[in-house]
């Protein structure tokens, strides 16, 4: 998306800089006003070099990614899960509906 603001048709960044270099011409920032041809050809080293990047991650995808964490593996046969019943949720005397009630202050707070 960043090489199409920096050249035609689109170009709005390049658009934007001849607004801005106007601006300064009229009020006296910059000696002789800027062209948009100036611009474009001022341009065209970044799209390059733009371009030249979105070649190597098409090519190496990998160096995008070379500094995130590596995957942790999962044993999927060893993952156990543990899930309310209607008889409690591991104390078998409790039941489900005491889970989701809501604690007094005290016993929320912590002890002290």
């Amino acid at each position: 998306m960043q090489t199409s603001f920096m050249h035609p048709p689109f170009g709005f960044a390049l658009f934007y800089l001849r607004g801005i270099s106007d601006t300064l011409f009229k009020n006296g920032g910059i000696p002789e006003k800027v062209k948009s041809n100036d611009i474009y050809l001022g341009a065209i080293p970044w799209v390059i070099l733009q371009l030249v990047l979105v070649v190597i991650v098409i090519f190496f995808p990998q160096t995008v990614t070379v500094f995130l964490d590596k995957e942790v593996k999962v044993d999927l046969d060893k993952v156990k899960i543990e899930a309310p019943t209607e008889t409690g949720y591991g104390d078998k005397n409790q039941n489900i509906d005491d889970l989701f009630k809501t604690q007094p202050a005290d016993a929320a707070s912590g002890p002290k």
